[in-house]
C-alpha cells in the first residue's frame, strides 16, 4: 500500500492544492535558527528560490503578529517537552497581505545536535473568513431578534411562508410552522390583527402588491397596525423587505414585526398637540383678521370723518374768503380737524411699534407736577365741555423732580383720563391721584397713578380683552363714541417698557379704575428741565428774533407743498431760504456756496435720488469750510426715538417731527444761529 505514495510530486502538489507546507526547524545553541520548508511551504512564505535556512526562518518570524508571539512561545515549548502542539495566527504575507494560519508540530528525538521539531504550516484563511461571516451573521440576527419580536421569510413565487424568529408563545404552540404563505398570512390577520387594520394588512402581505411595491430601487416598506394579544392591544410596524431578485422581480421576503407602541402613542400625542396647536394658531390668527379687518373698517370710518370735516371746511373757506371771520372759523375746525387725525395715526404707529417690540424710552429730568398740569390743561376743555367734575390729588408726593420718558408718562395719563371722560355721562366725575409710596431701591422712587370715574364701566368679560388690539365694546361701540381700540393696548405697551403694572377695576353702570405703579428715577442733582410744550406757531412774532441776522437756511425736502409751508412760515420770521427737492441737491447746493451763505441747513430724510441720511454724512465728509460746524436739522414723518438716534449718527445736530412743531422748530434755529 506504502507504494501508491511514495511519489513525493503527487504528494506535494496534494499538500499545495490544500495549501499545507511542511517544515523542519534547528534550534542548536551558539548558531541562528534554522527551518527547512518543501516547495508548498516556500510557496506559503512567499519566497522564491532556495534561500538559506536562517532566511527562511527570519521570513518566517518576521512577519508574525508580535501580539501573537507569547502564544507561539508557549507552543514550541510544548513540542520541546515531546508533545503535540497547534496555534492560529494571523501573519503577513508579502504577497497576499494578512493571512491566517494553523501550524502545529512534534519534536524529532532521532536528532542529536539539539532540538529538531517537524510540522505543517497551513493557510486557513478563507475557514476563518467563513467562520467570522457566520459569527457576523449570527451576531446581526441576534440584534435584529433584539429589535423585531418575530421575523419570517416569505417565498412569494412558492407560496411558502418560514419562521426565522418568533416569539416564545407563538413557538410553542406550534401557530406559525412551514407551510403555506397565503394560509398561514390569513390566520395571522385574523387571529393577531386588530379588525380595524385587518384590511390595509391583508393588502400589504399579499404576494401581488409586496411584487408591485418593492424593488432594488425601494427594498423595504413599513406599514404600522395594531396587534391582538390575549389581554391587550399593541401598536406594531411590520416591515416587508427585499431577500431575493430574481429575474428584475422580487421573489422572497422577509417579514419582521418590532414593537413600537410607546413611540406610536407618544407619536399620537404629539400630532394631537400639533393639531391643537394648528388650531390654536388658526384661531387666533382668524381672530387677529377679523380684528383687524373689523379694524380697518373703523379707521376707514374715523379717518374719513376729519377728513371730510377737512375737505368740507377748506370748500366753505374757499367760497366764503370775502368773510374772514368765516374763515377763521373754518381754519380753527380744519385745525381740530388735523389734529383728531394725527392721534389716529400715532395710535397705529406706536401700537406697530410695540408689537414689534420696538418701543424706545427717552429718559430726560422733568417735574411731576408740571406734567400732571400739563395732562390736566389737555383734559380739562373737553371735561367742562360734558361738565364733568375734575379732581387731582397729588398731596402724598414726597419727589417732584424725576428723571424718565415724561412724554410716555404723559401719553399714559392722556390715554386713560381721555376715556374716563369719554367714557363718562354727563356731569359726572373724572379723578387722578398720584402718590408716592415706600421706597424700595436707593435713588428711585415708587410712584402709583390711579385713574378713577363715574362713567360707565365694563363688564367682567370685556376687561379681560382690554389689552387686546383693535377690540372695542360693542355696546360702546353702539354710543358712536370715537376710538381706535388702540389706547389701552398703547398704554400698557408704554407701561410695560418702562417696567411698571396696570390693574383695572370696573363695574357696569358704577365706573373704572385704573392703578399704574411705575419706579421712576429721582433727580437728586437737579438737571434742567427741557421745555418741549407745543405752541400755536405764530411766525411773525419771531421777526424780531432774526431781523437783522440775515439768516439763510437751506431746505431739502422732496414734497412740493411741504416746501411751500416751511419757506412761507420761515420768511414771515424773517429768515431768507433755498431749496432742494433731493439729498443730492442740497449737497451741491452746498457744496457751491460761499463760506457762511448758510446758516442751516433743515433735511427731510427720505427722498429720491439721495436720502437725508446720506446727505448730511456727505456734507460733513466735504471740503467746504463749514463741513464740520454748519448745523442740520431733520425734519421728517419718521418721528421714532431710533429715527432721532439714527439721524444725529449721520452727523445730523437735532430732530423735528412732521407735523412740524414750529415753536419748537423756531427754537432750533435761534439756538443753531446764537
Amino acid at each position: 500500500m506504502q507504494e501508491h505514495f511514495m511519489d513525493m510530486d503527487s504528494v506535494q502538489e496534494l499538500l499545495r492544492m490544500a495549501r499545507t507546507g511542511l517544515w523542519t526547524i534547528e534550534l542548536e545553541e551558539g548558531r541562528e535558527p534554522r527551518m527547512y520548508g518543501d516547495k508548498a511551504m516556500l510557496e506559503l512564505l512567499g519566497l522564491k528560490g532556495m534561500p538559506s535556512p536562517e532566511e527562511c526562518y527570519r521570513v518566517w518570524y518576521d512577519r508574525i503578529d508580535p501580539d501573537f508571539y507569547p502564544m507561539i512561545e508557549t507552543g514550541v515549548d510544548e513540542m520541546i517537552r515531546n508533545k503535540r502542539a497547534e496555534v492560529q495566527y494571523p501573519w503577513e504575507h508579502p504577497l497576499w497581505g494578512t493571512i491566517y494560519v494553523r501550524c502545529g508540530g512534534v519534536r524529532d528525538e532521532s536528532h542529536e545536535n539539539g532540538i529538531c521539531l517537524r510540522g505543517y504550516h497551513q493557510n486557513i484563511s478563507d475557514t476563518i473568513m467563513l467562520r467570522e461571516k457566520a459569527r457576523l451573521r449570527d451576531n446581526v440576527l441576534s440584534n435584529l431578534c433584539q429589535c423585531y419580536y418575530s421575523i419570517y421569510l416569505f417565498d412569494l413565487d412558492n407560496d411558502v411562508e418560514e419562521a426565522v424568529w418568533q416569539e416564545d408563545y407563538i413557538e410553542k404552540a406550534g401557530e406559525f410552522p412551514k407551510g403555506s404563505l397565503k394560509v398561514y398570512y390569513e390566520k395571522f390577520i385574523r387571529e393577531h390583527v386588530d379588525p380595524r387594520d385587518q384590511e390595509k394588512m391583508r393588502r400589504a402581505g399579499s404576494p401581488e402588491f409586496l411584487k408591485q411595491i418593492l424593488s432594488e430601487e425601494r427594498p423595504v416598506y413599513d406599514i404600522d397596525f395594531r396587534r391582538r394579544y390575549p389581554d391587550r392591544v399593541q401598536w406594531v410596524r411590520s416591515r416587508f423587505s427585499v431577500a431575493q431578485m430574481k429575474d428584475a422581480g422580487v421573489s422572497k421576503v422577509v417579514f419582521a414585526n418590532m414593537n413600537i407602541h410607546q413611540q406610536k402613542i407618544n407619536e399620537m400625542q404629539q400630532e394631537e398637540e400639533n393639531r391643537k396647536a394648528l388650531m390654536t394658531a388658526y384661531e387666533a390668527a382668524k381672530e387677529a383678521s377679523e380684528a383687524k379687518s373689523n379694524f380697518l373698517a373703523r379707521m376707514s370710518h374715523d379717518i374719513r370723518t376729519p377728513m371730510n370735516a377737512i375737505i368740507g371746511m377748506t370748500a366753505i373757506a374757499m367760497s366764503h374768503s370775502h368773510e374772514p371771520e368765516r374763515v377763521e372759523d373754518c381754519l380753527k375746525k380744519i385745525n381740530m380737524s388735523s389734529s383728531h387725525l394725527l392721534a389716529l395715526i400715532d395710535d397705529v404707529l406706536d401700537m406697530s411699534r410695540i408689537e414689534k417690540g420696538k418701543m424706545q424710552l427717552m429718559d430726560g429730568p422733568f417735574c411731576m407736577d408740571k406734567l400732571v398740569g400739563e395732562v390736566l390743561t389737555i383734559i380739562r376743555p373737553s371735561a367742562e365741555e360734558k361738565g364733568h367734575l375734575l379732581k387731582v390729588d397729588t398731596a402724598d408726593l414726597k419727589h417732584r423732580r424725576l428723571i424718565g420718558d415724561s412724554g410716555r408718562l404723559r401719553q399714559v395719563l392722556l390715554n386713560l383720563m381721555s376715556n374716563s371722560v369719554k367714557y363718562t355721562p354727563g356731569n359726572g366725575v373724572v379723578k387722578l391721584t398720584v402718590k408716592e409710596v415706600a421706597q424700595r431701591v436707593a435713588g428711585f422712587g415708587n410712584f402709583v397713578f390711579i385713574v378713577e370715574d363715574s362713567g360707565i364701566g365694563m363688564t367682567e368679560e370685556f376687561r379681560k380683552y382690554i389689552f387686546v388690539p383693535f377690540l372695542r365694546d360693542e355696546k360702546v361701540r353702539e354710543t358712536h363714541i370715537q376710538g381706535t381700540g388702540l389706547g389701552m393696548p398703547i398704554t400698557q405697551g408704554i407701561i410695560n417698557a418702562m417696567q411698571g403694572s396696570i390693574q383695572v377695576e370696573s363695574e357696569p353702570g358704577r365706573g373704572s379704575r385704573f392703578t399704574v405703579t411705575l419706579s421712576l428715577k429721582l433727580d437728586e442733582d437737579g438737571h434742567k428741565e427741557e421745555d418741549v410744550s407745543g405752541k400755536i406757531v405764530d411766525a411773525g412774532r419771531h421777526r424780531d428774533v432774526f431781523f437783522g441776522r440775515n439768516a439763510r437756511v437751506l431746505v431739502a425736502e422732496d414734497n412740493e407743498i411741504n416746501m411751500e409751508i416751511v419757506r412761507t412760515i420761515l420768511g414771515e420770521a424773517g429768515i431768507s431760504t433755498e431749496g432742494a427737492f433731493n439729498g443730492q441737491e442740497a449737497l451741491s447746493a452746498f457744496e457751491a456756496s460761499e463760506d457762511g451763505y448758510f446758516q442751516a441747513i433743515l433735511m427731510d430724510l427720505q427722498m429720491p435720488v439721495m436720502d437725508g441720511y446720506t446727505a448730511a454724512r456727505k456734507i460733513r465728509e466735504s471740503a467746504h469750510p463749514q463741513a464740520a460746524d454748519i448745523p442740520v436739522v431733520a425734519l421728517t414723518a419718521n418721528a421714532f426715538a431710533e429715527d432721532i438716534a439714527k439721524a444725529l449718527a449721520a452727523g445730523m445736530n437735532d430732530h423735528v417731527a412732521k407735523p412740524i412743531d414750529y415753536e419748537r422748530l423756531f427754537g432750533v434755529l435761534e439756538k443753531c444761529l446764537a
